[in-house]
């Protein structure tokens, strides 16, 4: 009876062995199969949402770039007040993404400012009007040539030293004004509401949307 056994056992092991290692190498193939799937759909989910942030980024540089052309810097008083106003106001009417638009001097000092107060065009009063040398992104675009833009990192929003609450993701587009002789006579600054642009991005990515994280250079969220 032993010998019957140990005999059917010798035949039986190797056949069951090969079918183990037979069902393990399918399950694993197709596991490797759906991660390499997943991995996939994510690598082109995460691809879209980049595009996605890079075509809005494109757009509002041409809005920049296209107010800077309007307002030349005709002599040492700087571009015409009133046409830069005008300019601020009618981009911002058709396009009410921008939460500010400025011209701000070689100081630092606002020389106007146009709001978005409740989806309108809004211009702010000469007193009301803030110096802000402080800010990096003043310090930063004074080192570029005309023509060049400045494009900050996104972050909160601040008025008179203080974070504006509601809290508004923004991020900063600036180019130099410059006159003729390449003297630096200040600059124009969009204040672009992030959240459209995050919104946009969730838009594309809806199937990682829930687990798609966006994070700085520096790797902060």
């Amino acid at each position: 009876m032993n010998r019957r056994l140990f005999a059917w056992l010798r035949l039986f092991l190797p056949v069951a062995l090969l079918i183990g290692l037979g069902a393990y190498g399918y399950v694993d193939s197709h596991r490797a199969s759906r991660l390499s799937e997943i991995s996939a759909s994510e690598a082109s989910n995460v691809s879209m949402g980049a595009a996605m942030l890079d075509r809005r980024t494109q757009i509002i540089r041409h809005d920049l770039s296209f107010l800077a052309r309007l307002n030349p810097i005709e002599g040492a008083a700087g571009p015409d007040m009133a046409r830069m106003e005008k300019s601020f106001v009618e981009l911002l009417r058709v396009k009410p993404v921008y939460d500010q638009m400025r011209w701000i001097d070689a100081s630092g000092q606002e020389l106007l400012r146009v709001e978005l107060k409740d989806g309108r065009p809004f211009v702010v009063a000469k007193d009301q009007l803030q110096n802000k040398a402080g800010r990096y992104y003043v310090t930063e675009t004074l080192k570029l040539a005309a023509g060049e833009v400045y494009l900050s990192p996104i972050d909160l929003n601040v008025e008179n030293g203080a974070i504006e609450v509601p809290h508004k993701a923004t991020l900063r587009l600036a180019t130099p004004l410059a006159d003729g002789q390449g003297k630096k006579r200040g600059m124009i600054i969009l204040n672009y509401l992030a959240d459209e642009m995050l919104g946009y991005m969730e838009a594309v990515t809806g199937p990682v949307a829930d687990h798609l994280m966006l994070l700085n250079t520096a790797g902060y969220f």
